[in-house]
């Protein structure tokens, strides 16, 4: 995979938006010598996305629940593979490693060499990258979220990971199998992230409810989130997981 810096400026949304007047983000791009690992994720999708549907009636009903789980556990099998080799890229070893994912729409753990454990989740977007980054609804509320535990699991002495990180992809999910085999036009981005303590700190995090229809999550309720906007942005978010492992 290619990671290239990229800067997302508000000057480029129009619409009604916050104040925050730049983000930096990762893009990532598919090359051809990532065949092997495209094609390992799309097989781990399949067994996934098998398993979850295993228990669904034969027909039309059990086509589509399988088309959207396969597409779940695709487009998150792969914003994790994207981010441990982004991890490892930047720490020029191998400090972090997938952990076993078992359900094609539970959230994708990564586990760093010091047991520290990051979350990814993963999102398509259908309306622009600076939409998701800028754009805020007219109660002032941003569109888009670091998304973190499920609040009635929450306890403030146990984390449920050390970190979060967000991926976006710029493709309305319904296309989402046809866009990864174009590798010449594929495109994704690593665009922030958050700690544990964040998630703790209501400076930050707020109690939004989320249903698995419109949301990367997998049971409703209400799930502690933080604005985009209020994130630790990617580059210092890899300096400050790179000092938690050395140190």
């Amino acid at each position: 995979m290619k990671f290239e810096r990229r800067k997302i400026n508000s000057e480029n949304y129009s619409g009604l938006k916050i104040e925050k007047e730049s983000f930096t983000v990762i893009k990532v791009n598919i090359e051809e010598s990532d065949k092997e690992l495209l094609d390992y994720i799309k097989d781990k999708a399949g067994e996934l996305a098998n398993n979850a549907n295993s228990g669904a009636a034969n027909g039309t009903n059990s086509e589509r629940e399988y088309n959207v789980k396969y597409k779940d556990a695709l487009s998150g099998l792969l914003a994790e593979n994207a981010c441990i080799l982004l991890i490892n890229l930047y720490m020029k070893r191998e400090s972090a490693s997938a952990t076993e994912y078992s359900d094609a729409k539970s959230q994708i753990d990564i586990m760093l060499e010091n047991n520290k454990t990051i979350e990814v989740r993963s999102s398509c977007m259908r309306n622009g990258l600076e939409f998701c980054m800028f754009a805020k609804k007219n109660n002032a509320e941003q569109y888009f979220d670091i998304i973190g535990p499920y609040n009635a699991e929450y306890k403030p002495d146990e984390p449920k990971k050390d970190y979060y990180m967000r991926v976006l992809y710029p493709i309305n999910k319904i296309n989402f199998v046809e866009y990864i085999d174009d590798v010449n036009n594929f495109e994704m981005y690593i665009v922030n992230g958050a700690t544990w303590n964040m998630m703790c700190n209501d400076m930050y995090y707020r109690l939004k409810n989320l249903k698995p229809n419109n949301s990367d999550v997998d049971e409703e309720g209400n799930y502690r989130v933080i604005p985009v906007s209020k994130g630790i942005e990617i580059l210092p978010l890899l300096r400050l997981i790179k000092n938690d492992i050395i140190q």
